[in-house]
């Protein structure tokens, strides 16, 4: 699996998704919250169909967005959090059942990497983590060619202008 990290707006998801265009793959995607539940067990169900949906929908890129909602494992036991511990230990069962033949990539994101527990860090589970910065001017410049070239302009623009304008 891969953690996407970066500050909100940085473009997680979105590079997710065209990473999931790029290859041709179906594109699933959930976020951590979307597995809590008021009541005990169906947020282990739930991670248990999300599991099963991508391994029919391989070759696939199953995302999970805002992955610090459910990946941080409570040591106090208060009321609830019991089951928060469930769907990690959830989680990380069904991650150690992928192999490299299964066609599902896991890539998860979160703006708290300190925050996710250490036992999904480790190899074979989000053991690759990568920072998504906001791009620099050259970079929405070149991003604003590729897309822009792709489309029947009205006008003259200034594209120069309009990159470092999208801060």
């Amino acid at each position: 699996g891969v953690l996407l990290t970066g500050e909100p707006g940085t473009g997680k998801t979105q590079l997710a998704r065209a990473l999931a265009h790029e290859c041709g793959m179906e594109f699933i995607a959930v976020t951590g919250g979307s597995f809590s539940s008021l009541f005990m067990g169906v947020g282990i169900m739930k991670v248990q169909a999300l599991f099963r949906r991508a391994r029919r929908k391989a070759p696939c890129i199953l995302f999970i967005d805002e992955i610090d909602g459910v990946g941080r494992r409570q040591t106090e036991a208060r009321f609830g959090e019991a089951e928060t511990n469930r769907i990690v230990n959830q989680l990380l069962t069904e991650m150690d059942g992928f192999g490299a033949s299964t066609g599902v990539l896991v890539i998860a994101a979160t703006n708290h990497p300190e925050s996710i527990d250490p036992a999904l860090r480790r190899e074979g589970r989000f053991d690759r983590t990568i920072h998504v910065q906001l791009p620099t001017k050259a970079e929405r410049l070149q991003l604003l060619e590729l897309y822009l070239d792709k489309l029947n302009a009205v006008g003259a623009m200034d594209r120069e202008r309009l990159a470092a304008a999208c801060i």
